[in-house]
């Protein structure tokens, strides 16, 4: 197949060239990554996970230390207690999953990258 681009829309033709006459100077052609992100596209980030999915996947991001720290230190509130030592399942969108997030650096891309990865696991 030949991948173009029109509009915003991906459209696919033949490799034999028996579409040829339909691909008009308005098409742009796709780029190999294009194509491959088109026909492979990445799974959804999972909004929820299991809190032992998420500590596999800090452990392995090599976060382990950094989030032990983080979670034993005596300023945690009462909330963010409760949250590390009861929660079955860790939401994407959890304040305390943010704030330890947040405390480790990570960027809201990197999360969703351990979300997805977590859910693997």
């Amino acid at each position: 197949m030949k991948y173009f681009k029109k509009n915003g829309a991906v459209f696919a033709f033949e490799a034999d060239g028996s579409q040829d006459e339909l691909i008009t100077e308005d098409f742009v052609a796709m780029t190999a990554e294009e194509v491959a992100a088109h026909t492979n596209p990445p799974a959804g980030i999972p909004q929820s996970i299991t809190a032992l999915q998420g500590l596999l996947a800090i452990d392995q991001a090599g976060l382990s230390a950094a989030y032990d720290a983080w979670a034993s230190d005596p300023g945690r509130t009462f909330a963010q207690r409760a949250f590390l030592s009861k929660a079955q399942t860790w939401k994407r969108d959890d304040p305390t999953l943010i704030a330890a997030a947040t405390a480790l650096g990570l960027t809201s891309a990197q999360v969703d990258s351990m979300f997805v990865a977590a859910s693997l696991l």
